[in-house]
């Protein structure tokens, strides 16, 4: 009975990240499809809808019957963050905890960790950011049993799509076209430590 449900389990995480199905009929076996998956540098690129012959596909990837593809994508490019605040949260709670513990192992003569108060401040900071809508797009002729990647990369002010067969050459390549150019704010953390507080100007923990 345990066998089977590692079985059922094993089938199921095997189905999830298999590549959808992006032709019609029954599933055909991997030697007479194509599989199409992307990659990029999520530092730089975000993508916000990815398809094949106007079929949308996730990180999972698509099966096609082999021939002409048009690959197609609207990704966001990043530039690299400016004018960034750092601010700092205190766990005060984490804190106390730690200070409950330490005095009841005093009491007890037993070892006790340092409660270091700067290991539960948090830094993170508050950046601005350009960004740019992008749609890019790729025309490529795929063989049956083989899997293609397509690699989202920006350079400079622009960003390109480069398809290319796993472990081969680049089969198609095309720039993409930059249709909006807008600033956000994001948050990110950045850690915890004297080292890190100091380093951000903090130089207190509450």
């Amino acid at each position: 009975m345990k066998a089977l449900s590692l079985a059922l389990v094993a089938i199921v995480f095997l189905s999830a990240c298999s590549p959808i199905q992006g032709y019609p009929g029954p599933a055909l076996p991997d030697e007479q499809v194509s599989v199409v998956t992307r990659d990029y540098d999520s530092d730089q690129v975000e993508v916000s809808r990815a398809s094949v012959n106007g079929l949308e596909f996730s990180w999972r990837g698509i099966a096609v019957l082999p021939g002409k593809q048009s690959i197609d994508f609207a990704i966001v490019t990043k530039e690299r963050p400016h004018n960034c605040r750092p601010y700092s949260n205190f766990n005060s709670y984490g804190y106390e905890e730690c200070l409950d513990e330490k005095y009841k192992k005093d009491r007890d003569n037993s070892y006790h960790p340092d409660c270091d108060c700067f290991d539960y401040l948090e830094v993170r900071q508050r950046c601005e950011q350009e960004v740019h809508d992008v749609n890019c797009s790729a025309d490529v002729t795929t063989v049956a049993g083989r899997k293609y990647e397509a690699f989202l990369s920006k350079r400079e002010d622009s960003a390109t799509v480069t398809v290319r067969e796993h472990g081969g050459l680049a089969i198609g390549s095309s720039h993409c076209s930059s249709y909006r150019t807008r600033d956000e704010d994001f948050d990110e953390y950045v850690g915890t430590g004297s080292i890190t507080a100091h380093q951000y100007g903090f130089y207190r923990c509450f």
